[in-house]
């Protein structure tokens, strides 16, 4: 019981690594975790990948990186907001999904970043990286019903 009750007298910190495999994806994922977490917003993270992955370390870290920063941007002022991350093999193809829940209309054509200009660079880096591995990219808007 002692134990106990000295215990409660420490903050408890939540601690979290997700090992995929990959360092890179990892490294991204802890990086940009560690943002939702400071920002409120919860990142689920459900990897599967493959041990003979053909994409490169830079273009993964870029594409990972650039889906994240745009779901922690369009969730930033949410309720009860949420970031999930699915990689996965599917036959010959790698699926990479970032679901975010962002409540604003027009989500391409608003941006919080005070530099205007800066608006869409990563989304296109995306695009232009998985065309380079014949990738197809799309986005998919849906509405989630209380």
């Amino acid at each position: 019981m002692l134990e106990w009750i000295n215990f409660q007298r420490f903050p408890i910190k939540k601690l979290f690594y997700y090992k995929t495999g990959n360092g890179t994806v990892d490294s991204i994922q802890y990086i940009k975790q560690k943002m939702a977490e400071n920002s409120g917003i919860v990142l689920i993270i459900n990897d599967e990948i493959p041990e003979n992955c053909k994409i490169a370390s830079e273009h993964f870290a870029s594409i990972i990186g650039n889906l994240l920063d745009n779901a922690l941007e369009a969730s930033a002022d949410e309720e009860a907001s949420f970031i999930e991350v699915k990689i996965k093999q599917v036959e010959k193809l790698l699926v990479i999904s970032i679901s975010d829940k962002c409540t604003r209309k027009d989500i391409f054509l608003e941006t919080t970043k005070t530099n205007k200009n800066l608006h869409a660079i990563g989304f296109n880096s995306v695009k232009h990286t998985v065309r380079r591995y014949n990738g197809d990219f799309s986005v998919i808007l849906s509405t989630i019903a209380n």
